[in-house]
């Protein structure tokens, strides 16, 4: 009897010890993931990033050819603190900067015109 219930203490003691961190996410970190849906006449490139106390990193990135539709991540970000980066060549501006919520994002990129100079268009659709 006394062995059963050491048994079943020591269970139950190192379950309560995974519930209250081993088995929890990163603190301030997420798992985003994102459906690009590319629409413009060129190759586009899409850089899911995150910002630390150290700086900004790359998660994760995807090329797309004109017309696809792409995955990003699952990659775990920092809450507030990610988003996604569209570049084309050649982009007449800086990239576009587009910040995420929490989960999954669908986006479409689109151009001001059919021109391959023409400036980016981000917009997420719901």
């Amino acid at each position: 009897m006394t062995r059963t219930v050491r048994c079943s203490l020591t269970l139950a003691l190192g379950a309560c010890a995974l519930l209250a961190g081993g088995c929890q996410s990163s603190p301030g970190k997420i798992v985003y993931t994102v459906d690009v849906r590319n629409q413009t006449p060129q190759p586009l490139w899409a850089q899911l990033w995150h910002e630390t106390d150290r700086g900004a990193f790359q998660l994760t990135n995807q090329r797309l050819a004109p017309g696809d539709r792409a995955g990003v991540g699952p990659a775990k970000g920092n809450v507030g603190r990610t988003w996604i980066l569209f570049d084309t060549l050649p982009n007449p501006s800086t990239p576009v900067r587009f910040d995420l919520e929490f989960g999954s994002t669908v986006i479409e990129v689109t151009q001001t015109s059919e021109a391959t100079d023409a400036e980016l268009i981000v917009r997420e659709i719901r």
